[in-house]
């Protein structure tokens, strides 16, 4: 299995310079409030690289503008509420190249009085049609009470060798196997249960994913085996390929516990949460203008109310946004994904979508 890294959504050398540019920051403001200005922390520069630098603005939802030069104070004007912006900060050497991006990514909610959030799909997969266990790649599932179908697409990464089974009166079934360094990928093709998946729609409104996982056994290889959750561009269907964000539960060593961790395509974070170990949980993915993914975890079968910005609610990271981007989530389309992580076992029982109207 590949090794990680912690990782920097936007950084990139692009002059093969030894430049580190400082950890990318996320500010969330309440409805009603402003940004604060926008001061980026020092690159790590040993050479004396860095000549200058550049900073864009890039408006994802609203119509903010910055002012300021080097590294800050930025000063952002015109914001509202529902404001979405991203500001990259690159830093060049002498001759115009760029050495390193640094990024700060802003939101202001939406009025909590001015809507409310409204199933879209809601897929019941104890109702799910038995099958034998799912073949690698594209299949279409069925349910015993209802015309409802969904497109999924199972991946084994690094050699999984257990079973992912639909089985009727109890949900989605993964099994194991016997590899301790492999997942066995299941992703729904979320979009094409939208009636409307447009660039205005993620622009205007937040999406919420809610998987809801049962069953959960972590007790293979304690402090390696879990399980993952998450969203995927629909045009890659691997989590280790495209712009993967999804949280990883891994048993922790003491056999009692279980260690919470945000991951990306290329890396994951250290711990960020030691909890109990949770046998049900909800893990519900926040989508936001179709780039900055954010993600909660709770105990149990009930899908929570979203709550960006709150206080058990953890970034995962911001796809890249240059000039004249369209939304990563969008333009490549949207899959969810579980996943059995180094022999871990869950069920997967639900998958709800709800948007902020």
């Amino acid at each position: 299995m590949a090794s990680y890294v912690s990782p920097r959504t936007f950084q990139k050398s692009t002059a093969g310079a030894a430049v580190t540019p400082p950890a990318p920051v996320k500010a969330v403001v309440s409805a009603g409030g402003s940004f604060s200005d926008v001061t980026f922390g020092a690159f790590i520069d040993p050479k004396g690289l860095i000549a200058s630098y550049t900073a864009t603005a890039t408006n994802l939802q609203g119509t903010a503008t910055i002012s300021g030069s080097g590294l800050g104070p930025y000063t952002i004007s015109g914001e509202a509420d529902g404001e979405s912006l991203v500001i990259n900060l690159a830093a060049k050497d002498a001759s115009n190249r760029v050495l390193g991006y640094a990024t700060w990514a802003g939101t202001i909610i939406l009025p909590t009085g001015g809507g409310s959030w409204v199933d879209l799909v809601d897929l019941d997969f104890t109702d799910v049609t038995t099958t034998a266990a799912l073949p690698n790649g594209s299949s279409t599932l069925t349910f015993q009470s209802s015309v409802s179908t969904v497109d999924v697409y199972l991946n084994r990464e690094a050699g999984y060798n257990g079973t992912i089974t639909p089985t009727n009166g109890t949900g989605i079934v993964w099994t194991d196997g016997t590899d301790a360094s492999s997942q066995g990928v299941l992703l729904f093709d979320v979009d094409a249960l939208l009636s409307s998946y447009t660039v205005a729609d993620v622009s205007t409104y937040q999406y919420a994913i809610h998987i809801v996982l049962t069953n959960i056994d972590l007790s293979a290889v304690l402090g390696t085996s879990g399980v993952d959750a998450g969203l995927q561009r629909g045009n890659s269907p691997n989590s280790s390929a495209g712009n993967s964000r999804y949280l990883r539960t891994i048993s922790n060593a003491n056999g009692t516990d279980e260690d919470l961790r945000v991951r990306s395509r290329t890396g994951g974070s250290a711990v960020i949460v030691t909890q109990t170990l949770r046998p049900s949980k909800v893990v519900t993915l926040i989508l936001t203008a179709g780039q900055i993914v954010d993600v909660m975890d709770t105990s149990g079968t009930t899908p929570p109310t979203p709550a960006p910005g709150g206080t058990d609610t953890y970034n995962i990271g911001i796809t890249a946004a240059a000039l004249g981007y369209t939304p990563d989530f969008q333009a490549n389309g949207l899959y969810a994904f579980a996943s059995s992580s180094n022999r871990g076992v869950l069920t997967c029982t639900r998958l709800l979508v709800q948007r902020f109207e």
